[in-house]
């Protein structure tokens, strides 16, 4: 497995968010891989790491509550080489 990075833009559509929004956290939960996810400081987008293969990952993201309703301008599907820092260490990354 490698980590991966998703990255989601939002389109602005609050409204769809907020409704969609606890389905979206369940779906990314049920994602045995899932290791970390939170939004931009900006809330335009977010930010999701998993311990998974790219491509895969891709494919299971398109069944995102967020992603099918279109609440998702723009995703970003890449795998992730950390180089240094405390938590590299920490994790065992």
């Amino acid at each position: 497995m490698a980590l991966v990075a998703a990255i989601y833009t939002y389109n602005g559509d609050t409204a769809t968010m907020d409704e969609l929004r606890p389905a979206h956290r369940e779906f990314l939960s049920s994602h045995q891989a899932l290791l970390l996810s939170g939004p931009l400081g900006d809330a335009e987008g977010a930010v999701i790491v998993f311990d998974d293969e790219p491509a895969a990952l891709e494919a299971w993201l398109d069944h995102d509550p967020f992603w099918k309703s279109g609440v998702i301008a723009a995703r970003t599907v890449k795998e992730w080489k950390p180089a240094m820092g405390s938590w590299k260490d920490t994790l065992g990354i």
